[in-house]
């Protein structure tokens, strides 16, 4: 149950380079009992080339979390979420890593680099959804996201 009355839905982007892996995070997804817009995008060059040219924005709306994987071809996942954090534009979105890894130097990485999470993809669907689900729900009934902040203000 959504704590925020006037947030009937949340945009997130997902950069992940595995189509299966995008499949199955879209389906634990679509079981969620918010209405989610999952936008997904192959690699970190797609990303960073839609952002710039600001191509694709009426398909794409500005997201509410990104989820991005560690390990992509042509920009890896480390790059990209230091690239988003720099920019002032998109430096207010949580960035959530979401990885095989285990790695210590990964987890290090990605919080020195202000990922808002590091979440390990289970290979066990119902393990990965339910850790999918935990962490919308954290996004979505604990904090206040950003384009939020109006509402709950008003609601106060």
């Amino acid at each position: 149950m959504n704590s925020f009355p006037n947030l009937d839905k949340i945009n997130i982007l997902l950069v992940e380079d595995n189509s299966e892996d995008q499949f199955l995070i879209r389906r634990a997804l679509d079981e969620y009992d918010l209405k989610i817009n999952l936008y997904c995008m192959h690699d970190g060059e797609e990303f960073l080339d839609i952002t710039k040219k600001r191509s694709n924005i009426t398909k794409i709306p500005i997201p509410d979390i990104i989820m991005i994987d560690l390990n992509m071809p042509k920009i890896n996942g480390v790059s990209l979420l230091k690239t988003i954090k720099q920019s002032k534009d998109m430096r207010h979105i949580p960035v959530l890593v979401l990885t095989g890894s285990i790695s210590i130097k990964d987890v290090m990485d990605s919080y020195k680099n202000y990922a808002s999470g590091y979440i390990r993809k289970s290979f066990e669907y119902e393990a990965l959804k339910k850790h999918l689900h935990l962490a919308i729900r954290y996004w979505t009934e604990v904090v206040v996201l950003p384009h939020n902040a109006w509402d709950v203000h008003r609601v106060s």
